[in-house]
């Protein structure tokens, strides 16, 4: 249960754990500590103490989390291994914490949607809401150095409850806009924790789906927030605000939204309400997501016009 070395290699350790997750790392002369965002709750003000001990390091949740659910959310986030309060080199995602600070840096240079591909691609997609939390790059960087192309790209922010944590790239087409002719044009940059995608402030009642473009056409549709957990297995993992009563599970009506419906009902507890809604079956044939209705009436419009 504990991570074996010297009180330096500790708390380089420490300080990449607490800078993951947003918080501040001090040194002094017995090894140092740091307080963050805790994993286990919702939360707001960071509320975790992570310090060097003799041989491991230390976490205390002052809003009193038990130290073994706090282990339990920071192994299911990455940030420690499978037998102990630290991640060994195999056990840590590789370039985890360089990848969160190569998110911040790209999301710093991107630039508003409005008059770019990233407009072009979302009017494609029949989305019209617009969010600031998603932004355009002329030339985001695809792959590693040795290898690296550069596309424009829409990007995404994830965020957790202490801020900006990763993003998700959908590389364009330099030409027209649409997805770019590549293996996997929608990417992930960074750790993302239990962030989501939070395209508009929470409410009372709040959507969750999988996709960025499913939770914008969900959202214009049904008419209150929705984010995007980006990916079918964080369905279960995702921060939810205390402001929110009823929260609306959005899955894709396949195999893997019945599997996201089963690991968000294990999230009742966060909201007065939880629900499963899926896209209206006389629209979609029980087969399209939200936005992909959208596109389909979208089309059928243009032709009755």
């Amino acid at each position: 249960m504990t991570t074996v070395g010297s009180r330096t290699s500790l708390e380089v350790e420490g300080r990449d754990l607490v800078e993951s997750l947003r918080g501040k790392w001090s040194s002094n002369g017995s090894g140092g500590g740091g307080m963050c965002c805790c994993p286990a709750h919702n939360d707001t003000s960071p509320s975790l103490s992570v310090r060097v001990g003799d041989r491991s390091l230390l976490f205390h949740c002052f809003a009193g989390c038990e130290t073994i659910d706090v282990i339990r959310a920071l192994r299911r986030g990455g940030q420690v291994g499978r037998d102990g309060l630290g991640a060994t080199n195999e056990d840590r995602p590789k370039k985890a914490y360089t990848d969160s600070g190569m998110a911040l840096r790209l999301w710093d240079t991107t630039h508003p949607v409005a008059g770019t591909l990233a407009e072009a691609y979302l009017e494609y997609r029949a989305i019209s809401m617009r969010s600031d939390q998603l932004r355009f790059h002329p030339r985001a960087q695809l792959g590693s150095k040795a290898d690296a192309r550069f596309l424009p790209a829409l990007i995404a922010a994830i965020r957790d409850d202490c801020g900006l944590v990763a993003v998700h790239r959908t590389f364009l087409d330099e030409k027209t806009g649409w997805k770019a002719d590549i293996r996997d044009p929608k990417r992930l940059l960074g750790r993302p924790g239990t962030g989501a995608v939070r395209l508009q402030p929470a409410g009372e009642t709040l959507g969750l789906a999988e996709g960025v473009e499913t939770a914008m056409s969900a959202s214009e549709r049904l008419g209150f927030p929705v984010w995007a957990v980006v990916g079918n297995e964080r369905f279960g993992i995702v921060s939810i605000p205390p402001i929110v009563r009823r929260l609306v599970i959005l899955p894709d009506p396949d195999n893997g939204g019945r599997r996201a419906w089963q690991l968000a009902a294990q999230r009742s507890r966060v909201a007065k309400t939880i629900e499963l809604l899926l896209p209206p079956q006389a629209a979609s044939n029980g087969k399209d997501d939200w936005n992909a209705i959208a596109m389909r009436l979208r089309g059928e419009k243009a032709a009755a016009d």
